[in-house]
């Protein structure tokens, strides 16, 4: 007997599926633009994932989000998608992992904020 959600889940892994392919087009082109919106589509897919229950997939996904945030320079976003994979790794049961990934991602934080602020004094 299939489970009551898998009908309302199909629909959502097809439409990920489609995002894929959209994330997958080279950076020059004009649908993506660049390489912070690339970041974005990768966190929200593993917060899609996350939201599914699909944790594996959630852990990837925030991840390749979270790196590719880093790579664009966009370090605030790369600290909201580590705190995605920290959450990720509480919902595996890996703890330890999602301890120590929430204590540099917040270590993280704090070093933007105070060379924010160090840049606008």
């Amino acid at each position: 007997m299939r489970s009551p959600t898998w009908p309302v889940l199909r629909p959502v892994r097809i439409t990920l599926t489609k995002l894929w392919t959209f994330i997958s087009l080279p950076s020059s082109s004009p649908v993506i633009g660049n390489e912070g919106n690339t970041a974005t589509i990768l966190g929200n897919m593993g917060w899609s994932y996350f939201e599914l229950g699909d944790f594996e997939a959630s852990l990837d996904f925030y991840g390749q989000g979270a790196q590719a945030s880093v790579v664009s320079g966009m370090q605030g976003y790369s600290a909201y998608w580590f705190s995605g994979v920290a959450n990720s790794y509480l919902a595996l049961h890996q703890y330890t992992l999602a301890e120590d990934l929430a204590q540099v991602t917040l270590k993280r934080a704090r070093e933007l904020r105070t060379r924010k602020q160090r840049q606008s004094a």
